[in-house]
């Protein structure tokens, strides 16, 4: 009996998962929040809201320096993770009610803000030996 509920439990979030994780990758998704979308959201935030810290250090490495990195980039890590844990909870329990709008920016917590987001250094027309080529 156990087992049954866990599996039953295990597939709802695995639906569910994938709900969120399909609107991400959607083209068009910045328009539609519907409840399925939220609640997908929501795991996200729940799940993966501790990637706040290590994002946020990175931030502050880029801008101030290693010392800002592991002082001023772990105390905002850690106040994104609680704000993205306690917004993916109040999410879960209202997915029914579609938003507007996400409750955190940038809604996804692997999205970048376009003012602050990585830059990477590659070229597509560089050929070097360091990209990898299909033969």
């Amino acid at each position: 009996m156990k087992l049954t509920k866990k599996l039953t439990a295990i597939a709802i979030m695995a639906i569910m998962t994938t709900t969120g994780l399909n609107a991400a990758v959607n083209e068009d998704y910045n328009t539609d929040y519907t409840a399925g979308r939220k609640i997908g959201r929501s795991l996200s935030n729940i799940v993966l809201g501790a990637v706040e810290l290590p994002k946020a250090m990175v931030e502050e490495d880029k801008k101030h320096g290693a010392v800002a990195a592991y002082s001023t980039g772990i105390v905002k890590g850690l106040g994104r993770f609680v704000v993205r844990e306690v917004v993916g909870v109040w999410e879960l329990v209202t997915f029914w009610t579609p938003d507007k709008e996400p409750k955190v920016t940038p809604e996804y917590v692997w999205d970048m803000p376009v003012d602050e987001g990585y830059e990477l250094d590659i070229d597509p027309n560089d050929h070097s030996d360091h990209v990898l080529h299909a033969e």
